[in-house]
């Protein structure tokens, strides 16, 4: 029977590794060669310390990526989600280069026996969460042994994934060589477990530099403020910017869509009520949450306040085994089963019905679309949108190397349109898609980038220089309150600054009126019990303060997890010298990327560029 399954589950293992595959195996292309002439139909992309890079190889990877994030998604991707994709594959594909390039000057090798001990011990992610390989909802090797040991696995399956092993198994050996010097000493443990562990309560009082300092006694000339100009210049660097105008269509569902989600719900949950359907069946073919379907909509275990709002308030409310009512939330529509309670918590299973466009509405979008861009491309973006009503944004400014669009969020598709070598001015786009709708832009004006006059800083570097001398004589006053060896209370009553009690926290935590990582929250830790310290800077603030309590962190509890604390910090550590390491490598490398002016050819000779 298990054999049976496995032959029955072989061409899921299959879909699914030739979807994986174009992950683990994107840069098996690098070491291609390909004789199409740099000018002909597949030019050469990107160099990168000289090797390079065609446009068949970049278009394969970002293609396999693209495939993925639109199977992952169950849905078209938008234009700034396509965005985001194109620019990770590309630094992916860099970084892999340069990966490469490393393995090669060190002659990083792998042997057969290698490949073969990792297929036996390290099976792919990807297949350690496929169900075939599954039991009681574990990774089962007996079963991943059995599966590639039966006859009816195709001999190219094995071979990608020996290709998988031979391409990863570098790398892995190439990063252990770089974190091998990670060393957390028994002092660093004791630190992160103190810090998390140890708590003080303190008493302070704050003095605000900007309600409590006699500001006629501050000032600051011309002659500092160009000092501060001058030594500072490299901070009023200011990146180009575009001047647009923008049309913005929502493409959020209407009423008449609610009510059809709505309707839909209810209907499914009288289908409930009656016993015609079971629960978990509607859930795996009509939930869209595809995280929580397959198993029949389980959310697991959960306490209360886990889950928001109106479901959380249901999770707690509803009798044991029964179905809500259609709870809305920004997902959609989800009807609820209470599986068990017990207490503040409880195990609950839903199906989600999501609220979206119709096709009517949709219609209804795409027509108005088309009629917009049909008279702005006939006349101007303006004129287009007195015609139809809708409104237009003028004037809007975009800067470069940024995603973010004034009245539109993330549309760093848009920006890069209006920055690109081959858009000038009077150009229409096409229109862009991201969460919160279609947007068509205009641009009227490019402004190129430089360094900030000193008239237009001048107001910014003034009030900059006050804060700092506002807070000087923050500090001063403080000190001279706590000179006489007054007690906090008393500061408290004869200045009016305001005495606050905290509860305990521990070091790693955002404190009110104290911050998190400033000078006050040392001497939180740092003073002596019951004594009055300070002035410390609190951020925004200066503060007095007296600790009340302070606990000590136990030696005993140390002892039990210290391993695991060691285990955690080793990692981070592993990463972060492994991040810094191709961080460097990036930074050092000769890059060049020659896809905008692909482009530019591309459009004088009226010849198609891939992406």
């Amino acid at each position: 029977m298990v054999m049976r399954a496995m032959r029955d589950s072989a061409k899921w293992v299959m879909l699914l590794l030739s979807i994986a595959f174009v992950g683990w195996l994107v840069f098996d292309w690098v070491q291609s060669r390909q004789s199409s002439a740099a000018t002909g139909p597949n030019p050469v992309v990107l160099t990168v310390n000289g090797q390079e890079i065609r446009l068949a190889q970049w278009t394969q990877l970002l293609e396999g990526r693209l495939d993925i994030a639109r199977s992952q998604a169950d849905r078209p991707l938008t234009d700034e989600e396509a965005r985001r994709i194109r620019d990770a594959a590309w630094e992916t594909m860099i970084s892999q280069v340069l990966l490469e390039q490393e393995l090669n000057r060190l002659s990083i090798r792998i042997s057969d026996v290698e490949v073969q001990e990792a297929f036996r011990t390290a099976p792919p992610p990807d297949l350690m969460g496929h169900p075939a390989f599954q039991t009681d909802g574990s990774f089962d090797y007996d079963k991943y042994r059995q599966f590639f040991a039966n006859p009816v696995v195709d001999e190219i399956l094995l071979l990608q994934i020996e290709s998988y092993y031979r391409s990863i198994l570098p790398r892995q050996k190439l990063a252990e060589q770089i974190q091998s010097s990670v060393y957390v000493s028994e002092d660093e443990v004791w630190r992160a477990y103190r810090d998390r562990s140890q708590t003080a309560r303190v008493r302070y009082v704050t003095v605000d530099p900007m309600t409590d300092v006699d500001m006629s006694e501050i000032g600051v000339s011309d002659d500092e403020i160009r000092s501060y100009y001058g030594e500072h210049r490299d901070d009023y660097e200011k990146p180009a910017t575009a001047i647009v105008s923008i049309v913005s269509l929502s493409a959020a569902p209407s009423a008449g869509d609610t009510a059809a989600a709505a309707a839909r719900s209810d209907s499914l949950r009288q289908l409930l009520v009656a016993g015609d359907a079971e629960f978990e069946e509607l859930a795996r073919s009509q939930s869209s949450d595809v995280a929580t379907a397959e198993s029949g909509g389980s959310l697991g275990r959960f306490a209360r306040g886990d889950l928001a709002g109106p479901l959380g308030d249901a999770a707690f409310s509803i009798a044991v085994g029964g179905i809500s009512e259609p709870i809305l939330s920004p997902r959609g529509y989800h009807l609820l089963r209470v599986d068990t309670r017990d207490g503040d918590t409880a195990t609950a299973s839903h199906i989600l019905i999501p609220v979206q466009l119709s096709d009517e509405t949709e219609d209804v979008l795409f027509d108005q679309l088309d009629e917009l861009e049909g008279i702005a491309l006939d006349n101007d973006l303006k004129t287009a949108a007195d015609s139809m009503g809708v409104q237009i944004r003028e004037a809007i400014t975009l800067t470069e190397s940024t995603e973010f669009v004034p009245g539109a969020g993330a549309l760093g598709v848009g920006v890069d349109w209006a920055f690109d070598p081959t858009t000038i001015v009077g150009d229409l786009s096409q229109f862009f898609e991201n969460a919160s709708g279609f947007h068509i832009l205009e641009l009227a004006e490019v402004r190129e980038g430089g360094t900030f006059d000193l008239t237009e800083v001048e107001a910014s570097i003034e009030e900059l220089l006050l804060q700092q001398r506002r807070k000087e004589a923050a500090r001063r006053m403080a000190a001279d309150a706590l000179a006489d060896g007054a007690v906090l209370a008393d500061i408290s009553q004869s200045t009016g600054w305001p005495e606050q009690v905290t509860q305990p926290f521990t070091r790693l935590e955002f404190v009110p009126g104290l911050g998190r990582d400033t000078q006050a929250m040392g001497e939180a830790f740092g003073l002596p019990q019951g004594v009055a310290g300070g002035p410390a800077d609190a951020g925004e603030t200066i503060v007095l303060l007296e600790v009340l309590e302070r606990s000590e962190p136990s030696v005993e509890s140390f002892e039990a997890t210290k391993d695991g604390i060691r285990a955690q910090l080793t990692l981070q550590q592993q990463q972060q010298q492994l991040s810094q390491w191709l961080q460097g490598l990036r930074e050092e490398a000769d890059v060049i990327d020659l896809r905008d002016r692909l482009a530019q050819q591309a459009q004088q000779t009226n010849a198609p560029f891939g992406s």
